[in-house]
């Protein structure tokens, strides 16, 4: 059975666990024990039955000092899982590209914030990461070691500055009918650069459910991701919550987006990510967790290429036709290539890498980001107060 399918048999809802909870309220009871409530039927869709979630207001806006407090979530999963539209969806940040295609839009860790907070004087900014794609690396982009070095040098930025992360969104696709190799490499990784110890500040957060024909089949998936090893059932043990959300979809079970923040923020008790532990001791990235897990990924993928390789071979030594010859002899070649890459990028992996230098780029990059985000946000404001005004003048003058 592959993660994420439910084997042979048909999942009725009524036998299902109740859809996420524990963003929102304090269980101590296990959540798979627990009764299911009848399930309520929507007009357009049937919708599985939710525990109750308290409705937070949403964030005020209060006036802004530049060198404020700020507070940083951060934001992982996969590639086209929503990172990218989660964050925009909150801080309208015009200069976020937001990917529809199957290649990476993102090799680079951004910044986004939002002003419109209750944080006195600051600011929230969301830190989207890079999933890890190995097609990246095909394409000639950075590859998984770069991405995995950058990540490294910002959070051992953080570190030095003693900036905790607030809160660890992370996203997958409940539109995804099994968890493929990618997914579940990308969980992979997670585990090992957050650590148990940072998981009870983590918000998984499926997303897509817009995408299903019917909710049911998210319902089915969603129980598999719950309770299936290997995904992230030792995750939610550790104290991880899994909300739910798609493009449109309102009402408890799906959460405005600046809800799911707020309540993460506010059952937030930050911790330091496994990842910036292991690098306080001094670790290479290679050396840490999140670095051995990576070579060992990379190795997997060198193992199956190889024997595909082999097996291209064979069938191009009884091949007859002498383009279908040249064809495997092609196709051959190039899996060889992408061996050779492998083969440097675990080399590279393991390579000592200068962070400071790294460091410091991204701390000049960041206040000028910022910069450039506050006096965007400003410049927005000024122009609503000034439309604000000008409405409430017609509005004076159409009563006179």
């Amino acid at each position: 059975m592959h993660p994420g399918e439910l084997e042979g048999e048909t999942v009725m809802v009524d036998d299902l666990p109740p859809p996420p909870y524990s963003a929102y309220e304090e269980i101590e009871d296990d959540p798979l024990a627990a009764s299911v409530p009848e399930v309520p039927v929507a007009p357009a869709m049937s919708v599985a039955p939710a525990m109750p979630i308290p409705v937070v207001p949403a964030m005020p806006v209060l006036p802004i000092r530049p060198g404020g407090p700020e507070m940083k979530v951060a934001v992982m999963g996969a590639t086209g899982t929503g990172k990218s539209s989660f964050i925009k969806s909150i801080t309208q940040d015009e200069g976020i590209v937001i990917g529809h295609s199957l290649p990476s839009e993102t090799d680079k860790i951004t910044l986004s914030r939002t002003f419109d907070v209750s944080i006195e004087g600051g600011c929230l900014t969301f830190v989207d990461m890079p999933g890890f794609d190995d097609s990246r690396g095909l394409a000639g982009r950075m590859s998984d070691s770069d991405i995995l070095r950058q990540i490294g040098a910002f959070l051992q930025k953080e570190y030095e500055e003693k900036q905790k992360l607030a809160g660890i969104v992370y996203t997958h696709r409940i539109s995804e009918p099994t968890v493929g190799w990618t997914s579940l490499r990308n969980i992979r990784m997670f585990r090992q650069l957050c650590g148990t110890q940072s998981m009870r500040n983590v918000v998984i957060l499926t997303t897509m459910w817009d995408q299903l024909g019917d909710i049911r089949e998210g319902v089915g998936r969603e129980h598999e991701l719950r309770t299936a090893p290997g995904i992230f059932k030792d995750l939610i043990d550790a104290g991880a919550r899994l909300v739910r959300s798609g493009h449109g979809l309102r009402g408890v079970e799906f959460p405005e987006p600046e809800h799911i923040v707020s309540n993460l923020i506010l059952h937030s008790n930050p911790v330091w990510t496994k990842m910036q532990e292991e690098l306080a001791f001094r670790k290479s990235v290679g050396e840490t967790s999140a670095g051995s897990e990576l070579d060992i990924q990379i190795q997997e993928l060198i193992v199956h290429q190889m024997k595909q390789i082999r097996e291209l071979g064979a069938a191009a030594s009884v091949e007859r036709s002498g383009e279908g010859k040249r064809r495997l002899e092609h196709n051959r070649w190039q899996l060889e290539q992408e061996v050779q890459r492998r083969e440097e990028e675990r080399r590279v992996l393991m390579q000592h890498f200068e962070a400071a230098r790294a460091i410091e780029a991204m701390r000049l990059a960041e206040a000028e980001e910022k910069h450039r985000q506050l006096m965007t946000w400003e410049r927005n404001r000024k122009k609503k107060k000034k439309v604000l005004s000008v409405l409430g003048g017609v509005a004076v003058l159409a009563f006179l």
